[in-house]
């Protein structure tokens, strides 16, 4: 198709897409190439420009009706009120159309720019048409920008001509869309498996024109084929194919570039091989889910292979003045030095004299207080908290921060997903007092909104109310509400406002009632709650809890009442399910953490680095930090221990185990099983993993074996040889 029936093409679909974004991409999908001189050319105004054709498209489609546009004698006359509301489109201003008339000549002044001498001639043709005044929108404009475009891209690709004429890609969708960038789909994959089928391997060749004709070498409308890469022969072409969601994975194959036969060069269900890319000598190398950690190492000791180590640079008490935030394992044999993330491991010289570590020799690393194990807190820190802890601190209804209530012990008033009365126009005022009348109010499940049990649509504000019964023993008790919110909201009980929580919510939150604010009665109580969005997007879910008998004294941390009895947060053993993380956590494990379990499954435990206990984070910033920074050094709770908290003494294998765990980052399973929360099938499908994992240990012991075999086998006959 010449150029000018490409103007036409993109003419007609103008007149059916007003808006300017959609047009981009429909026209982007029939045109790629002209599109992408466009995105380069324009930029950010392509959207600008599109919009302003679309309107003078319809402009020249859409005439005004006969009388109107005119005035006295033919002439032309501003519009009147009438027509400017009529539902045809009207004229574009001048302004408009020197907006787009600026822009199309900008976009042939930057190609000719780069073109140069070379585009002297398409130079003189633009002149023409500026000294005939050709109008904006004359298909001329964008004929002679389309044959700039094409003289541009022969300039641009006359390299590749003389050298690479021939390139070979793989075809398929975006790979990703997670944080983690899980990008190998395996296919038993526990969690994200980011699988889109549909792929080919292909080979683009550059024709004189210069255009790209390809061909496709490999076509699987069900699989995923990436990674292509060529020998340095020029001979075969390397690629990982993964021809099944769930029955295969990505592995390496190889095809002859002349015959087009394929063959298949690593297998396995359950691993992944990708990456691939020749070496000079024809060798492969490639990345692999079948090696299961990489390799990072400092210090210089004898350590057990294949085991991942965690390196913390300890002070004279034990505590963590500097740590990695990532593990290191050795294979077999290995001899790592950590002399920087691009600097081989194995190889890099020596600076200087011998370091104190160096000269004398590699040490043996010794077991702490009992043999190596994954660190437990149950096995580990609980028993010390009930030797010297629980008498005092076994208060279950409150946890960290002082005087903080469990929520998920706390008692329900009203059921989750209860029936609302709710108003979507202002009710008038008074709406939140008890004696107002919600007869009229429609009525509907929670949670309400655009996309709950509920639904309103969308709507900027939103009222809802509902009684709720309160025994006469339960009255001094303190009033909660979980809610989740998104909008403005105010929250206000038997008429009083007891709450004004943050604009946006999407997980439930517990929210204390101001003690002062109202109390609950006996008998009949009501909660009313308003929430506002400028978006129209009002959404609420609201139940009122029972708090129990409301903070007491002495429920700060490492505190008791004054008469010494009173119970302080708990630091039990007894476990609360976390039905989101499948863990059961204890209860001075979420304590000490700040961490609380959701009622509702909207969301995991997630613990709070606070003052008491302060953990670094796996996640903190890539740069080195400071020494002591974070760890035992800087948590209270070492410092209230040492002083003998209430008389407690420890011993130093107890402050040590504990400094180890805030050091640590404050793990709770010494093992993925530990604590598990799990149904069978949950049980099952761990011990397939296990099984996997000790599968693939033996494979790789084996090839450790027969590769070291070989090496010695290789050095004898050459030593014969000599």
């Amino acid at each position: 198709m010449n150029t000018v029936g490409r103007v036409g093409t993109v003419r007609f679909k103008v007149l059916d897409h007003p808006d300017a974004r959609s047009l981009w991409h429909k026209i982007e999908a029939d045109f790629p190439v002209e599109m992408d001189w466009i995105a380069q050319d324009v930029g950010p105004e392509a959207f600008h420009w599109l919009e302003a054709a679309s309107d003078m498209a319809r402009e020249d489609k859409s005439p005004l009706p006969p009388g109107e546009g005119q005035g006295e004698g033919g002439g032309a006359r501003e519009p009147s009120v009438a027509t400017q509301q009529a539902p045809h489109p009207l004229p574009l201003s001048q302004r408009e159309r020197g907006v787009r008339a600026a822009i199309e000549r900008r976009m042939i002044a930057r190609v000719l720019d780069e073109l140069g001498a070379a585009g002297e001639r398409i130079q003189k043709e633009q002149e023409r048409l500026v000294k005939a005044a050709a109008p904006s929108g004359d298909p001329r404009w964008l004929d002679l920008y389309a044959r700039a475009c094409r003289l541009r891209r022969q300039v641009r690709l006359q390299p590749m001509l003389a050298k690479w004429r021939q390139i070979v890609f793989a075809r398929h969708h975006v790979m990703g869309g997670s944080f983690f960038a899980y990008t190998e789909a395996q296919s038993d994959a526990q969690g994200e498996r980011y699988f889109g089928p549909g792929a080919a391997l292909c080979m683009a060749e550059l024709t004189a024109e210069p255009t790209w004709e390809v061909r496709t070498l490999i076509d699987d409308p069900t699989g995923v084929i990436r990674d292509a890469d060529v020998s340095y022969d020029g001979r075969r072409i390397l690629f990982a194919w993964k021809k099944s969601a769930a029955q295969d994975d990505l592995h390496l194959y190889e095809t002859d570039a002349a015959s087009g036969e394929t063959r298949q060069l690593t297998f396995g269900l359950g691993f992944a091989d990708y990456e691939p890319a020749y070496l000079p000598n024809g060798h492969i190398v490639f990345s692999s889910t079948r090696c299961v950690q990489s390799v990072d190492c400092a210090g210089f000791f004898t350590a057990p292979a294949r085991t991942p180590l965690y390196f913390q640079a300890l002070d004279a008490d034990g505590y963590m003045v500097q740590s990695m935030r990532s593990w290191a394992t050795l294979q077999p044999g290995e001899n790592a030095s950590c002399v920087g993330c691009h600097e081989s491991k194995n190889s890099a010289p020596l600076t200087g004299k011998n370091s104190y570590a160096l000269r004398r020799g590699p040490e043996t690393l010794t077991p702490f207080y009992g043999p190596p194990r994954g660190f437990s807190f149950p096995r580990e820190i609980q028993p010390i908290l009930d030797r010297h802890c629980t008498s005092c601190h076994n208060d279950r209804m409150h946890t960290l921060p002082a005087g903080a209530l469990r929520y998920d012990l706390c008692g329900v008033l009203s059921p989750i997903g209860a029936e609302w009365r709710y108003a979507t126009q202002d009710p008038g005022k008074g709406w939140e007092q008890p004696d107002f009348d919600a007869s009229a109010w429609k009525t509907g499940p929670a949670p309400l909104g655009p996309n709950g049990a509920t639904r309103l649509g969308f709507v900027a504000k939103l009222w809802i109310r509902r009684t709720f019964e309160v025994p006469a023993d339960r009255v001094a008790s303190q009033p909660l509400v979980s809610m989740r919110n998104i909008g403005l909201a105010e929250v206000y009980l038997n008429g009083r406002l007891v709450a004004k929580p943050g604009e946006f919510s999407y997980q439930f939150r517990t929210i204390a009632v101001r003690p002062e604010a109202g109390a609950l009665r006996p008998g009949k109580n009501l909660l009313a709650v308003h929430c506002a969005h400028d978006r129209g997007e009002a959404h609420l879910d609201v139940t009122p809890l029972d708090g129990g008998s409301g903070a007491r004294p002495g429920s700060g941390p490492g505190q008791t009442a004054a008469d010494g009895k009173s119970p302080a947060f708990s630091l039990l053993a007894d476990e609360a399910v976390d039905r989101v993380a499948l863990r059961r956590w204890s209860d001075a494990y979420l304590a000490l953490t700040q961490a609380q379990v959701s009622r509702d499954a909207s969301a995991p435990a997630l613990g709070k680095s606070n003052d008491l206990v302060n953990w670094i984070s796996p996640q903190s910033a890539p740069p080195v930090q400071p020494p002591y920074l974070t760890g035992a050094a800087k948590s209270r709770l070492m410092v209230l221990l040492r002083q003998g908290h209430y008389q407690v003494k420890l011993s130093q294998e107890e402050l040590d185990k504990i400094a180890c765990w805030i050091d640590l980052a404050v793990p709770y399973c010494g093992d993925y099983a530990e604590a598990g929360a799990w149904d069978d099938a949950a049980r099952a499908r761990h011990e397939r993993y296990v099984n996997k994992r000790r599968s693939m240990e033996e494979i790789e012991r084996n090839n450790i074996r027969a590769f070291v075999e070989d090496g010695q086998g290789s050095a004898r006959r050459s030593a014969d040889r000599r």
